[in-house]
């Protein structure tokens, strides 16, 4: 007789592909998509680097009107500085 255990969940084991170096793991749980603790780490690096890059990229040619901003009303700046990260700045 084939005992199930009473909490357990049914999902796809089978090999899969690592979404970062690409090499085939067996994974050890339903949403595990990178093959180690090493390429883990190293994708949140990543992402931590690229969203680095990106709010330099964003800040650097919007600093001046940061600044005027913050300088004559910070309750404005809050809510254009909102605006400009979605592309929505009103001019004053």
């Amino acid at each position: 007789m084939n005992a199930v255990k009473r909490n357990a969940v049914n999902w796809d084991n089978s090999p899969r592909e690592c979404k970062l170096c690409g090499a085939v793991f067996k994974p050890k749980a339903p949403n595990q998509i990178y093959c180690s603790r090493e390429c883990l780490r190293r994708a949140k690096n990543e992402k931590r680097n690229e969203d680095a890059r990106r709010a330099r990229e964003w800040i650097s040619p919007n600093m001046t009107k940061i600044r005027e901003m913050v300088k004559d009303d910070p309750n404005y700046a809050r809510a254009q500085i909102k605006e400009m990260k979605n592309g929505k700045a009103n001019r004053r």
